[in-house]
């Protein structure tokens, strides 16, 4: 017996035990009886689950027209499982949901939207160094930090090039130009020195 039909049955004959008495007592047996029987033939045909008015069907009709119902409804979702879920017009196997152009199709659409993301993230970004202007794509900072920084450098080097050439135009340090002894004192010691050199070599023959 088909998981269906044995739903069927099994509801039929606890409406009729529940029809006989109209008890409190049969109504809640009747009850229990259809989920656990609604429970099995889920567990046996999981394809009821998507069905929307699949309780509607078997409250409201008899075994014998709802049926001919759920079993198109579960053959409808049963051939759309084995279609591509996004066209619906190539075949796949199970548990594979997309064919192989509707994958390359999202896979496509989701690089296009995380460079979009990303894209958009860049133009809100703000110069690291003056946290004000941003900043346009595959540029480290702005136009004014950079034109700054240019502006110092050249200034740098200017001033390296003029100590440079103080530098070179500086007169050699003598021993006149750095002692504190005045000139002529000086030159006055230095003849001294040079006779005292003579005396000592004449002695010394």
């Amino acid at each position: 017996m088909m998981p269906l039909q044995h739903f069927a049955k099994v509801v039929a004959d606890a409406r009729k035990a529940f029809q006989a008495s109209r008890s409190v007592r049969e109504w809640l047996a009747f009850y229990e009886a259809k989920q656990a029987a609604y429970s099995r033939l889920a567990a046996m045909l999981p394809q009821v689950k998507e069905i929307p008015d699949f309780w509607r069907y078997v409250q409201n009709m008899p075994a014998a027209k709802w049926l001919p119902i759920i079993e198109t409804e579960v053959g409808r979702i049963t051939r759309r499982r084995s279609l591509c879920h996004d066209c619906g017009a190539v075949e796949i196997s199970w548990p594979e949901r997309l064919c192989s152009e509707c994958k390359n199709a999202r896979r496509l659409e989701t690089y296009r939207k995380a460079k979009e993301r990303a894209y958009i993230k860049q133009r809100t970004r703000k110069c690291p160094r003056c946290r004000t202007e941003p900043l346009d794509r595959r540029q480290k900072v702005c136009r004014t930090c950079k034109a700054t920084a240019r502006r110092d450098r050249n200034r740098r080097y200017q001033k390296c090039l003029k100590e440079r050439k103080l530098r070179r135009v500086q007169p050699e340090f003598t021993r006149e130009g750095t002692s504190t002894i005045p000139s002529f004192q000086l030159a006055t010691q230095t003849a001294g020195n040079v006779e005292q050199q003579r005396v000592l070599a004449g002695g010394a023959r």
